[in-house]
């Protein structure tokens, strides 16, 4: 059973964190996001870079990719650590997924000291996050909005975070964060999480069908395509020919990607035009606004 603090928790370890942030400046960190994904670091300098590692392919070179992406970071003595990763379905848990990602943290920082920022708002060592692995799980989303917090102190303000695979809606209330839920099983529930981002969404997960020469025709349940491709083909995401983290590994390019978007209704490519791309993609708006308003008309 997990213990989600409670809002007079929330207030006097914020109070807190905010007296020592004085003394935090002048300690040399590092900031670590570790996601399913995407690995993110900064140094809150100006230095931040976004390294895709596919977490549920690979857990086992965790701790050597992340010495490679501190190798070539700026130096910092400490590392501050969030993660999302531990949702990956290599894991047979959550629980499992944080120890992992804890333990091959560690590893790779060698001789610096590692903390890790929890739900309570505070940075605990790797011995606190084990014993409760839980309170790490999913902290990215609350550590953002409590920064966002800074710009809010009277007032208040919806934080919206988009991402490659998911979308945060974090309510703010005077400067402190105030979610309905803590977990990502209760932040689903109240439509603070919304699982679609720009990036990594399947289509089908988006829509069940879109229009095609006068017709709606139903969408394959298969990853053929991913959000990914609809921003493509609306020329609201650049090409990179030299990516290939796509659904058939093939270039993140508009060509490329009109060929998955055909495949989604099992069409060859010379059957499934430009026109008819641009089409498609119309259908994709709607379906993400539908997905948006799912919490509301549940309710």
């Amino acid at each position: 059973m997990v213990n989600w603090p409670d809002t007079d928790q929330v207030s006097r370890c914020t109070d807190a964190l905010q007296q020592s942030s004085e003394v935090n400046r002048s300690m040399n960190w590092l900031a670590l996001d570790i996601g399913g994904a995407n690995i993110k670091i900064a140094d809150g300098l100006g230095y931040a870079a976004t390294i895709p590692f596919a977490l549920w392919k690979s857990p086992g070179e965790l701790s050597n990719v992340l010495e490679t992406i501190l190798a070539v970071a700026p130096t910092g003595e400490h590392l501050a650590v969030t993660m999302t990763g531990e949702l990956a379905d290599c894991f047979a848990s959550k629980t499992e997924g944080v120890q992992h990602i804890v333990r091959h943290t560690l590893v790779a920082a060698g001789d610096r000291s590692v903390r890790f920022y929890l739900h309570d708002r505070t940075l605990a060592p790797a011995e606190s996050v084990l014993a409760q692995p839980l309170l790490a799980a999913a902290s990215n989303w609350l550590a953002l909005a409590r920064f966002a917090g800074r710009y809010c102190e009277h007032s208040s303000a919806v934080l919206i975070d988009i991402g490659s695979t998911t979308s945060d809606i974090v309510p703010i209330l005077d400067g402190v964060p105030r979610p309905m839920g803590h977990s990502d099983t209760q932040r689903l529930l109240h439509g603070e999480l919304v699982y679609t981002g720009v990036m990594r969404s399947p289509v089908c997960a988006i829509v069940g069908s879109f229009p095609y020469r006068n017709q709606f025709c139903p969408v394959s349940q298969e990853l053929f395509a991913t959000s990914r491709d609809i921003y493509l083909l609306l020329q609201e995401l650049p090409e990179d020919p030299n990516c290939t983290n796509t659904a058939d590994s093939r270039p993140a390019t508009r060509v490329h990607a009109r060929q998955r978007m055909a495949r989604m209704i099992c069409a060859e490519p010379n059957e499934f035009s430009s026109d008819d791309a641009l089409l498609a993609t119309s259908t994709h708006r709607r379906g993400t606004r539908s997905r948006a308003g799912t919490h509301e008309a549940a309710g």
